[in-house]
């Protein structure tokens, strides 16, 4: 940023700004859920309470989270094109962490449109087994485990990739 024009400053640390807003909302909305608000639901209400509580939940968070996906990745283009002119080793973290996002994006659809659904759909299915519901439960738990720790790791490599650039 050395001798950069007043604009280009504004202009990247605006969308730095609205980056790490995003951030926040994405990676924090995750991590409260996983961490605070399943485990909540699960210990304070019954179980169809809990499922019925969980789906409305997760239908109204649905919205922030992917929201904030696509102002990361307008914003996060944008920065990559007028940002100055990076190192190579910025740009291998850079990659590394867009994967790393990717392979978070997917789990998390998966947990929220596949396997969150299924968990409501057999909670108030009378044939359903319970066996089959724990099964879900359990994924679910799995699921969330593995996005806690695809965002360390997206985190780290955003400061990392910050720190080299």
């Amino acid at each position: 940023m050395k001798f950069m024009g007043t604009d280009k400053m504004w202009s990247l640390t605006l969308l730095r700004y609205i980056h790490l807003i995003a951030t926040v909302a994405w990676i924090g909305g995750l991590f409260s859920i996983v961490t605070a608000v399943i485990p909540s639901a699960e210990k304070r209400l019954q179980p169809p309470a809990a499922r019925a509580f969980m789906n409305s939940f997760m239908r109204r968070s649905r919205l922030v989270g992917y929201s904030s996906i696509v102002i990361l990745a307008i914003s996060g283009v944008l920065l990559t094109i007028i940002e100055k002119e990076p190192s190579t080793l910025w740009k291998e973290f850079i990659y590394l962490k867009h994967g790393v996002i990717a392979i978070l994006i997917i789990v998390t659809v998966y947990l929220h449109e596949s396997i969150i659904p299924k968990i409501a759909q057999l909670a108030t299915d009378s044939t359903s087994e319970l066996e089959e519901v724990k099964a879900f439960e359990k994924k679910e738990k799995v699921f969330s485990v593995v996005i806690i720790i695809l965002s360390l790791i997206t985190l780290f490599l955003s400061t990392l990739s910050e720190s080299v650039g």
